[in-house]
C-alpha cells in the first residue's frame, strides 16, 4: 500500500474484538505498531511477528489496504467529477 499522507487507518471495532481476543496487551501493541507501520507505507517482516500475531496482523492488514483503496477510488471519482465542472473553460 501506498502512503497518501493520511491521517488515519480503519480498524473495526468487530474485526479487532475478534482478532484480537486471544491476545494479551504486548501482543496487541506489537500488533497496532505492526498495522501503524504498514499504514505508513513500511514493510513489516512478517516473520518477525510471532506465529500467534501473524495471521492475524495478515488479517488486518489486507482489511486497512481494502479501505485504503476504497478511499483512493473515491477521491479519484470525486476529483474527476470537480474536474468536469469547473475543468471547463468558459465557451
Amino acid at each position: 500500500m501506498k502512503h497518501k499522507e493520511r491521517c488515519a487507518f480503519l480498524c473495526y471495532h468487530r474485526d479487532l474484538e475478534v482478532a484480537t481476543s486471544c491476545l494479551d496487551e504486548t501482543q496487541l501493541g506489537q500488533l497496532l505498531l505492526a498495522l501503524y507501520r504498514f499504514s505508513l507505507g513500511q514493510t513489516e517482516d512478517e516473520e518477525t511477528l510471532s506465529p500467534m500475531l501473524r495471521p492475524v496482523y495478515m488479517f488486518m492488514r489486507n482489511r486497512i489496504a481494502e479501505e485504503a483503496k476504497k478511499y483512493d477510488d473515491t477521491c479519484e471519482k470525486r476529483r474527476q467529477a470537480a474536474s468536469s465542472r469547473y475543468g471547463k473553460e468558459p465557451g
